[in-house]
This record gives structure tokens, sequence and C-alpha cells, in this order.
């Protein structure tokens, strides 16, 4: 096989894998961050499987590339999950302390009674 061909089955298959991990991505609404990070993963697989195997990988190194921009964006949803879990623990944290502030001001405004003597 002719290297040129081989160097552009390389690059076809790398940039197809790319826009195929980057177009759900934008289309899902994510960071520009993840959609690159997704195509630059899938297009590294895409490349590494097409180099060690050829025109015969192809089709293998299509599902690699896949998965790995999946994992990505797996991995960006869980960091946002994390996020948001954490945010939510503040907001409670914030609102049973500011609760129980008010109630340690609440006791402190109500008149004492009278020590005997």
């Amino acid at each position: 096989s002719d290297p040129s061909d081989a160097r552009e089955l390389l690059r076809h298959e790398a940039a197809r894998a790319a826009r195929e991990a980057a177009e759900p991505a934008l289309r899902d609404g994510w960071e520009p961050g993840v959609v690159a990070l997704a195509a630059a993963k899938a297009a590294r697989k895409a490349a590494e499987i097409v180099r060690a195997r050829g025109e015969s990988g192809v089709t293998f190194a299509r599902s690699r590339a896949a998965y790995e921009a999946t994992v990505v964006v797996r991995k960006a949803l869980a960091g946002e999950r994390a996020a948001e879990t954490f945010r939510a623990g503040r907001r409670i944290y914030c609102s049973r302390a500011a609760f129980a502030q008010a109630e340690r001001d609440r006791e402190a405004r109500r008149p004492s009674s009278p020590r005997p003597p």
C-alpha cells in the first residue's frame, strides 16, 4: 500500500472521529473545552488504531473513537453533577447556619427571669 494512501486514511479517520465526537457534544450544549477534549481524544484513538491496523482497523477505530468521546462527556457530566451537589450542600449548610444564628439571636432577646436570692 502506498504510504501517501496510508497517511490520507489516517488523516481522514482522525478528522472524521473528531467531527463525529464534536457534533453531538456541541448539540448537547457542552462548553468548548469539553467539545475540544472529546474531539481530540476521539481523533487520537482513531489515529492510533488506524496506524496499527491500517484499513482493516477502520470500523474498530470508529467505534473506539466514539467510545473515547462518550467517556469525556460522561466525565464532564459527573463533574457537573458533583459541583451541583456541592453547591446544594453549601446552600443547605448556609440556610441551617442562618437558622441556628436566628435561634441564638431569638434566645438572646428573651428577657431572662430574675434569679432567686
